[in-house]
């Protein structure tokens, strides 16, 4: 039987390692309820959470799959790419962390080659194998808010 898993316990586990971070000078950052973790509650927002630093902002949103290296476009509605396109556009850093639970490997990606890849280019999905890898969701965040400070340092597609 294959695993399943609709997200929920991939955001958890990014909301328990951003609050590891929380004794960082400087940092601050929330998640974003929306209408479907809220259960209706809210309207949808442009990510899963956001984050601040001196001099930077920015989105994180958070995909889970069990492809053991692929983000299928299908994982974000057109309103949703395009909302976190108008992020990106006013200034924000804004990253997709996608676990790919079937193999326990987490990666960390540009929001700005999802828009490449999907929007611009029309591909149905991307291979993540090139991306920051590791096997722990501290790690993707530490290395999403190293770059964040530093600018990006994963390879174009």
């Amino acid at each position: 039987m294959a695993k399943t898993n609709t997200g929920k316990v991939t955001e958890k586990a990014i909301h328990d390692a951003l609050k590891k971070f929380d004794d960082l000078p400087q940092f601050d950052w929330q998640r974003m309820y929306d209408a479907t973790s809220a259960r209706g509650a809210f309207m949808n927002q442009t990510g899963d959470f956001e984050f601040f630093l001196p001099k930077v902002h920015g989105v994180i949103e958070v995909k889970s799959t069990q492809h053991p290296n692929r983000l299928a476009r299908r994982a974000f509605s057109d309103l949703h790419r395009a909302k976190l396109y108008r992020r990106m556009q006013a200034g924000g850093q804004v990253f997709v962390i996608v676990h790919h639970y079937t193999v326990g490997q987490w990666k960390l990606i540009p929001f700005s080659v999802c828009h490449q890849a999907f929007s611009a280019e029309g591909q149905a999905s991307i291979v993540t194998d090139k991306f920051f890898t590791t096997d722990n969701e501290y790690s993707v965040v530490a290395e999403l808010l190293k770059e964040a400070v530093n600018g990006s340092t994963t390879p174009a597609p």
